[in-house]
Formats: C-alpha cells, structure tokens, sequence
C-alpha cells in the first residue's frame, strides 16, 4: 500500500505540472461545450445556482431567461470549476481550469491500476501511469471545465474496477461511488453497470467460481444512490422529474440541428417521415463512423480523419498516433485477447454498449459524443501500449527481469516526451483561434456597455460563447421559417440580433425568414463597433 501511495504522489505531482505548463496559454472558455459548463460554474459561485443565461437546446421547454442548466450537460464539471473559483476567490475560467487539472491529473494513477490489475507488475504498472502523464489526449480537454477529465478519471476507474472483479470482489462497493461520480459527469456512463454484471457472471462462470458479493453489490447500490441523490432532488425540484424531461427525445432527431428543435417536433411521427430506409442508413452510418474510429483513435482523435498537410500544428500528433502509438495499440490488445482474454471481452463489450448508445440510439448527435465517451477506455488502451512495448523488449533482455523493466520505463518517458512535444504546435495553435473567435463577443460586450443597454437579449448562432463571454442574454435562432422565430423571440424578449458569419450572405442568407423579417423591419441594421453586425430587433406590431 505504501508503494501505491508514493506512485500516486509522484504520478499526481508529474500530471500537475504538465498540464498545467501544456495549457498555460487558454485563459478563456471559448467552445460551445465548455463555454456552457464555465458559465454555470461562474454561476454557482456568484450564487445563483444551477441556471443559465442562454438557450440553445429546448428539451426542457424554457420559457424565460434565465433557464434552468443541465437539461442534457451533467453538472459534475460545472461543480468542479466553481470550486476552484471558490478556492481563488473570482470567477475567472482559469481558476475553474487549475481546479480540473488537479482533479484530471489523478487520471494517470487510474492508468496505474490498470496496468497492475492487466498486467500484474509493479514495474509496468508505473510505466503505464508514466505514459498518462504526457498522453497528448490527456493534456487538452481534460484539463479544462469540460466532462472528458471527470469521465476519465471515474468512468475509467469504474471500469478498471469492472475488470478487476476477475482477481477479486473487494473493489465492487467503491464502484458505485465511481459509477455515482461517473453518472454526475456524463449520461453514458449507465452502461457501466452492465460491464460490471457481466464481469461478476464471468468469474462466477468461468473462474473460481466464487459466490455472487451481494453485499458488495449492495454496498455500491446505495453509494450510488447517495452520490447521485442530491441531483436528482433538484431535478425534482426544477423540473418534476428526476431526470430533465426531454432528454430521450434527441433520439428522435433527424440532423444535429434537430436538437435545438422544440421538443414538441421531435416526435416518432416526424421522425419517420423520411421512411424507414432513411432511418436505417443514419443508424448505419452511425454504426460504422464509431467502429472504425476505435482502431484509428490514436491518430484521428485529433483530426477528425481529414487529411493533415505536413505543415499543420497537429501534423506531429497525426505522425505519432499513426506510426507508432495506434500499431502499439494494436499489438498490445492483441496480446490482451491472448493472455487476458476475460478483460479484453469485457472492454470490447464496453466498446459495443457506446457504440449502441451513440449509433444505435442518439444517432444525428453520437459522432463527437462517441469520440468523448472514449475518455473512460483510454487507460486501458494505454496499457495496451506500455504491454506492446514490453513484449518487444522481451527478447532483448532474456533472463533478466529488471533492465527490462527499466527499459520499459524508460520507453514509456520517452514515448510521454514526445506525446508533450508532439501537442505543443497543436495546442499553440487550437488557444490562439479561441481568443481569435472570442474578439468579436469582447467588443460586443464593450459596445453594449458604452450604449448603456439594459438586459439586452441577442438572436445569434452561438449563445453558448456569446452569453459567456458578453453576459448578455442569448438564444439560438431556432431551424425553420419565419414563425418558429417569432415565437422564439416573443418567448424569451428578444431585443437584438448579432451577425457572426463573415462574408456575404451572412446570417441572413442561411437562416430562411430572417431576410424577410428585415424587409418587414423587424430587424434594422444599426451602427456598432467596426466589425460586429448588430440588428435591433422590433416585434411585429410594437
């Protein structure tokens, strides 16, 4: 145990200091997603809760502004990121980021069991935790106030605990704390329970044997319940449900752009429409776009699978992943199959019930919520490399176990060394077009201030960045014509109109009935700062 404490303490302190020097550069919240996540947590610590001051998605039918937060986003990251606001004292994105890399940098030491419970050695165990320490996925989204750290950390070390049940049951009361905390960071997460039962069959069925732990599952059952009982108090409270309604109806969207839809038009009638054919060929696509990404994860998490030009930032990341981290992987879960077989089942049947959820069921919206979920495989994937690079070096060090453990170790540094230098172009690149695409929002909270506009409330194509960044109040234009606008306008007070696009036709040319709501003059054009297209919005009639 003593070992273990002095791995973690030194893993902990290695992941700190990198993540923290690999995103020193991101001091604002910028993406959608994490735009939404830094806004409730600036909101919980100045004291107003869990609510929001824009809307986007409509699964919970907002009325007014402001609307209840988390009607699909879990609020487990938001809480995260207030407390580090808390510790600081101001509600600024980087004291919530420095509060998700101290909690993400706790990741590697999951990698660590992991390795320990694959692959049965202290040595290669610590290589693996080592590997995490740099992994290039590891160091950007996990270290801000996004999902991707909290559901690697407890998703993956539910799993890891899943996959331990083969050696021994002790672990299965801490998997409802984790699978609790898992289930707080991302919906996904409920298929965890089910890896656990087949984990627990399987060493019944095929291993010693051992009674079924009832206790233990008893045990995890209520800490379950206690971790996640207070979320589904306030759900109670907000919305009448344990769950924000609504939310099972994104599976009957037809196109991304369906989910900010009302929910009243994501009906099963609607949704076939286009024929059962249709139906099948977006699961189909679904399906095949998350099996094939698995195998390609190591290179085309990065890129999306568009092809990288040698002088792209991330060209070094795609170099890597696809020569020599994805072959490592390769060889490291096949030697899984063979020596490891019950685990590997186990992590494929993982992969298959995510594959389901965001294939199968939430099919316009799975692809990037697939490549998320990913986040809770990744330690065992890392472990995967580290075994790959030790069967390699096998042959190189017969008959003697310890240079060759040190030779392991020593790849794994080297492999997280080129992992951190691999990103640094990447990173550089990615946070300088965030406060790029942040400018516009700065000087429309500047111009809204030197007009003295009173609770201005903005029709735009990115309330998530534009509420956050401007603290005014922003809706997303809703998909159809000219009285699905208006009603959203009446709705929520509607006061002005930003237009981010940039060259002609702009906002108006994409959105049907918004050009002819400027000939009605319900929208008229009005001076602004250089650079920002700014309407005033009129309701018919007024």
């Amino acid at each position: 145990m003593r070992a273990h404490v002095v791995v973690l303490v030194v893993l902990w302190l290695l992941a700190f200091v990198v993540r923290v020097d690999a995103t020193r550069a991101r001091t604002s919240a910028g993406h959608g997603d994490v735009a939404a996540y830094h806004q409730v947590a600036r909101n919980l610590y100045e004291g107003r809760g869990f609510v929001q001051d824009y809307v986007a998605d409509r699964l919970a039918s907002p009325t007014s502004l402001p609307t209840p937060s988390n009607t699909w986003w879990r609020p487990l990251p938001s809480i995260v990121g207030a407390l580090g606001m808390v510790a600081a004292g101001e509600g600024s994105y980087e004291a919530g980021k420095r509060a998700m890399i101290a909690l993400s940098s706790f990741v590697p030491f999951v990698v660590y069991l992991a390795g320990w419970i694959l692959l049965r050695r202290r040595s290669a165990a610590f290589a693996a935790g080592l590997l995490a320490v740099g992994f290039h996925l590891y160091l950007d989204q996990p270290s801000q106030i996004l999902s991707h750290g909290p559901y690697a950390l407890f998703a993956g070390g539910a799993l890891v605990l899943a996959l331990g049940v083969e050696r021994t049951s002790r672990g299965v009361p801490w998997f409802g704390v984790l699978f609790g905390l898992a289930y707080l960071t991302r919906g996904d997460a409920q298929v965890l329970p089910l890896v656990l039962a087949a984990a627990i069959l399987a060493a019944r069925l095929f291993g010693e044997r051992r009674p079924l732990p009832w206790r233990g599952l008893a045990a995890a059952a209520g800490a379950f319940v206690v971790v996640a009982a207070p979320w589904w108090v306030r759900n109670l409270r907000t919305f009448g449900s344990p769950m924000p309604p609504g939310m099972s109806k994104a599976a009957l969207a037809r196109t991304y752009e369906d989910w900010f839809l009302d929910p009243d038009r994501l009906t099963w009638e609607r949704y076939r429409d286009g024929g059962l054919e249709r139906i099948a060929r977006q699961k189909e696509r679904a399906v095949l776009d998350a099996a094939a990404f698995v195998p390609l994860c190591m290179s085309r998490s990065v890129d999306r699978g568009k092809d990288v030009p040698p002088s792209a930032p991330v060209r070094r990341l795609h170099v890597l992943g696809l020569w020599v981290l994805g072959p490592l992987l390769w060889i490291g879960f096949g030697w899984l199959l063979v020596r490891r077989r019950r685990a590997a089942l186990l992590v494929l049947l993982h992969l298959g019930l995510l594959i389901g959820v965001y294939g199968v069921v939430f099919s316009a919206i799975g692809r990037n919520s697939f490549h998320s979920s990913l986040f809770s495989v990744y330690p065992i994937f890392l472990v995967c490399i580290v075994a790959a690079v030790d069967l390699l070096l096998a042959p190189l060090f017969r008959s003697r176990p310890g240079p060759r453990a040190g030779a392991t170790i020593l790849v794994a540094a080297v492999l997280a060394g080129l992992n951190v230098w691999a990103a640094r172009p990447h990173l550089q690149a990615k946070y300088g077009g965030v406060e790029r695409m942040l400018e516009p929002y700065r000087r429309l909270a500047a111009w809204v201030e030197a007009e003295g506009i009173e609770s201005p409330v903005f029709f735009c194509r990115n309330p998530w960045q534009l509420s956050t960044e401007a603290r005014v109040g922003a809706v997303m234009i809703p998909p159809g014509g000219i009285d699905a606008i208006l009603r959203a306008a009446a709705t929520f007070g509607v006061t002005h109109l930003l237009d981010e696009t940039r060259g002609k036709p702009g906002l108006l040319g994409i959105r049907p009935g918004l050009g002819p709501l400027l000939e009605r003059g319900v929208l008229r054009r009005i001076p602004a700062d250089e650079g920002l297209r700014v309407y005033r919005w009129r309701s018919p009639g007024r």
